[in-house]
């Protein structure tokens, strides 16, 4: 019998695109735990109830390497990600990310004022928050986590008008 202690945790179903095609799977996150940073803190994502690619009926159970998730989609509304808020007033850049064996994802990044986005994803690894992402010409979502490790490129756009 395994006696080890196993925090409450919730659960996140989500959309993973990856240069293999797309992955639906449900995440196991710690309660109260942020998804963004849950997602950058494993080299393998443990999945369940996970749909791969040219497959009809659910696995059980898959693991994925995170490397190879370009963008993560989540399905469940945005205060249950527990995104971490900044700490400060923020301003907002329209951006569009080229993505390897992927294509372009654009959609607004918040950063603390005075901070350009070419500085802060030099910095930044693991996956950071669009909001209102437009993923290739297909697909609009309130929130993309993208990973940063497989960016091709990035450039700030103007605003858009009315926004």
């Amino acid at each position: 019998m395994n006696d080890a202690y196993k925090p409450p945790q919730d659960t996140v179903i989500a959309r993973v695109r990856t240069s293999a095609g797309e992955i639906r799977a449900t995440f196991h996150i710690p309660t109260r735990h942020s998804f963004a940073d849950h997602l950058a803190r494993y080299a393998f994502w443990n999945l369940t109830n996970v749909t791969l690619p040219g497959t009809k009926e659910p696995a059980p159970f898959f693991s994925l390497r995170m490397a190879s998730a370009l963008v993560v989609v989540p399905e469940a509304e945005e205060g249950a990600l527990h995104l971490a808020p900044l700490h400060g007033p923020a301003e907002k850049h329209r951006i569009a990310c080229l993505l390897q064996r992927f294509g372009t994802v654009t959609g607004v990044i918040e950063l603390l004022p005075a901070t350009r986005v070419s500085d802060y994803l030099t910095h930044h690894t693991g996956f950071f928050c669009l909001r209102d992402a437009q993923i290739g010409s297909e697909e609009r979502v309130p929130v993309a986590l993208v990973n940063a490790g497989a960016l091709v490129g990035v450039s700030e756009l103007p605003p858009q008008a009315g926004g």
